[in-house]
């Protein structure tokens, strides 16, 4: 009997004039129905009353539409997992490459002198003196 009931959450968020719906359900292919039963409730009342519908205790005195703009399919959740444990762990890779290119660039172009041989060798002459560092 519970397996065929919905469970889940419904939360909108609203940015400027849109509102965007979000359903969340313990079964994977009920959350996309859930999301859609909303936005059909909310464009129902809107059409038959051409006034907004009451959603908070503020009224809205604006004549507003709602229409749906855009869904998600109901396999898009485990590919995008899949999709972000690819991303993630190309991201790592690549991050790891970088830094050692960036660690051996730097070495490379680096031209400071460190010790005396590295001046014997680049001068040619021997070191009479060094002046030390502490």
């Amino acid at each position: 009997m519970l397996e065929n009931s919905v469970l889940g959450t419904l939360s909108a968020d609203r940015k400027h004039r849109i509102l965007s719906i979000t359903a969340q359900t313990g079964s994977f292919g009920n959350a996309p129905a859930f999301a859609m039963a909303a936005a059909d409730v909310l464009t129902d009342q809107t059409l038959s009353h051409s006034a907004a519908p009451l959603l908070t205790p503020v009224q809205i005195q604006d004549n507003a539409e709602f229409g749906l703009l855009d869904t998600t399919d109901a396999g898009g959740t485990q590919s995008n997992r899949r999709r972000l444990a690819l991303n993630a762990g190309i991201g790592v890779i690549l991050g790891i490459v970088a830094g050692l290119a960036l660690a051996f660039l730097v070495e490379y172009l680096d031209t400071r002198l460190r010790d005396e041989s590295d001046a014997e060798r680049l001068l040619g002459v021997p070191v009479l003196g060094s002046i030390p560092r502490k």
